[in-house]
């Protein structure tokens, strides 16, 4: 049996945002299209969004709600549902499928309310002005009455639940968000770049190719990438024997150089199964990571790793603003990658590089 105190006692609002993220992510992710965080001001209600469909039009809302102790409470909600009948009346949100209060301890007076929808909406209307009205929006009252005051009234309560604590950590267990975030993962998938280049390609020459003109175009090209949020896949690719590993070294050096505080840059290690491991690495304080995935030729050639790797890409896709992926592999095997980037469908076509032919001075760099 899992001890719920001792899991969320090391949780604060924030941090309990991103275990409640990964939840969703990892648990509910084959059922889902998307999820986003919105937690802090202006989250209009809403700290976690589950979009259930690719257009948008059905949505789960959650609401994080973490105290060091005590319950939640009807008082510590009434805000939130002031929010969300504010904001879909004005039409800036949409009204969701369902909307899920979480929280390590759910008090059972609020459980009895959420079981009587009705009730809970009296006292919604009842404690408006006291929780509400000047709560909502600083500095501007929001009264309950004329239209707004029947849109309340008509407001459909039902949609209004809580999760117990208890099933979200059995549901997260089963994702690969657990063992990271408790300590129990010996070989997490992704490592810090330099780190990866140590382990998954030993025989690097020790050398600076910062002189190499190679290296100053495709620094261009990673920079169009960062800086579009509408393309996250970059394709460096040449023909066997012709280093694309030393080209992935030192553009990865100078992509920390020029993005390092704002993006993480890690390796994909080709030893590893990606799975749903992935996931913890993205939604945690909402950190953006630059994935490298080297030698993608070999990775296509294993099938189980092949799936993996188009989860990964399509993943890119519905994660795009905090996700960028850049794929080193030969030319022979670019018709294969094609293949799966395209039944991916992202937004935007992939960015390539073409690593040609080496002069005799970039050569002697090289291997020296």
């Amino acid at each position: 049996m899992f001890d719920v105190e001792k899991i969320f006692s090391q949780f604060d609002s924030e941090a309990f945002e991103g275990f409640i993220t990964e939840w969703c992510n990892g648990y509910l992710r084959r059922s889902i299209y998307k999820v986003e965080r919105f937690g802090g001001p202006g989250d209009k209600g809403r700290d976690i969004v589950v979009y259930i469909n690719e257009d948008k039009s059905i949505q789960d809302y959650y609401q994080c709600k973490c105290y060091k102790s005590g319950n939640l409470e009807p008082n510590h909600i009434y805000i939130e549902l002031g929010k969300l009948c504010y904001y879909t009346y004005n039409s800036e949100i949409i009204i969701p499928r369902k909307y899920y209060f979480i929280a390590p301890r759910v008090g059972n007076d609020l459980k009895t309310l959420l079981d009587n929808p009705e009730k809970l909406k009296t006292l919604l209307i009842k404690n408006w002005n006291k929780y509400c009205k000047t709560k909502i929006i600083p500095r501007k009252k929001i009264e309950l009455e004329g239209d707004f005051k029947k849109y309340v009234e008509s407001f459909d309560f039902n949609i209004f639940d809580s999760i117990p604590a208890l099933t979200i950590i059995e549901q997260h267990k089963k994702t690969g968000w657990y063992a990271q975030r408790f300590g129990l993962s010996e070989n997490p998938l992704v490592i810090p770049y330099d780190e990866y280049f140590k382990k998954e390609a030993t025989n690097l020459y020790p050398n600076n190719l910062e002189n190499i003109k190679q290296f100053d175009n495709a620094t261009n090209k990673v920079k169009e990438l960062i800086n579009n949020s509408n393309k996250n896949i970059l394709v460096i690719h040449g023909k066997k024997g012709f280093g694309k590993t030393h080209f992935l070294k030192q553009v990865t050096i100078n992509m920390d150089k020029l993005f390092g505080r704002e993006w993480l840059i890690c390796g994909v290690s080709s030893f590893m199964s990606l799975d749903h491991s992935y996931d913890s690495e993205i939604y945690i304080k909402a950190n953006k990571y630059i994935f490298l995935i080297d030698d993608g030729e070999e990775m296509l050639s294993n099938s189980v790793v092949k799936n993996n790797i188009e989860s990964l890409i399509k993943y890119s896709k519905t994660a795009f603003k905090r996700v960028k992926l850049i794929i080193c592999m030969t030319t022979d095997a670019l018709t294969s990658m094609e293949k799966i980037i395209d039944t991916s469908k992202l937004d935007s076509e992939p960015e390539y590089i073409e690593i040609v032919d080496w002069d005799d001075n970039e050569l002697y760099l090289l291997h020296n």
